[in-house]
């Protein structure tokens, strides 16, 4: 199939503003492990990359092709990100949730 994607210059050059957009997440840079996630910084990280990687996808229109071998290394890539920043907010999610269990009733402001 061959496409257009307008305006960003084809699907590589878009493909690698996707992937300049998608950082490792936060605490995943050094193999850190899930108990040293900051939660936080997990949360704020992926909204500042989602709203950045929004405005690279709502630039771009029509099909893409993607049968160059470095188009599908670069889609490889963002994958593996995507897999990684997948992983990072679960993690995020299950420490503020035990943390909100560990807290009990009274940190939850139910008195």
């Amino acid at each position: 199939m061959t496409a257009t994607v307008h305006g960003l210059g084809g699907a590589g050059s878009t493909l690698r503003l996707l992937l300049e957009a998608t950082p490792i997440p936060p605490g995943f840079e050094d193999g850190m492990t899930p108990d040293d996630v900051n939660a936080d910084e997990v949360i704020e990280a992926f909204e500042r990359m989602r709203d950045a990687r929004d405005a690279i996808i709502d630039a771009a229109a029509g099909d893409w092709d993607i049968s160059d071998p470095v188009d599908v290394s670069l889609l490889t890539e963002l994958n593996e990100r995507d897999q990684l920043w997948r992983r990072a907010l679960n993690e995020a999610l299950a420490k503020m949730t035990s943390e909100q269990l560990a807290a009990g009733p009274l940190g939850r402001g139910d008195d």
